[in-house]
């Protein structure tokens, strides 16, 4: 169940557990695969984590699927403009 796998990710995300938070992330969007939030969420999860490129990966998703999301627009610009950040 995609819904299970998203709260799960949502509560370890609160509780800072960026690994877990990716893994379910992972999981729902392996059951579907077209959602953009859990893209989004992942890669907010990965940025956590430093790891950049992959963090860009999954906003790219988000934004390839749905590209007038202003959040996932602004984290990706941010991050791909971020020349203090270790590549």
């Amino acid at each position: 169940n995609y819904q299970a796998w998203n709260d799960r990710a949502h509560a370890l995300y609160q509780l800072e557990e960026w690994s877990g938070a990716v893994e379910c992330w992972s999981r729902a969007i392996d059951i579907m695969p077209g959602n953009h939030l859990f893209w989004y969420n992942q890669g907010c999860s990965l940025e956590q984590l430093a790891k950049w490129n992959e963090a860009i990966a999954s906003y790219e998703k988000a934004l390839e699927i749905k590209p007038d999301f202003q959040p996932g627009r602004s984290r990706y610009i941010n991050l791909v403009a971020d020349n203090s950040r270790p590549n």
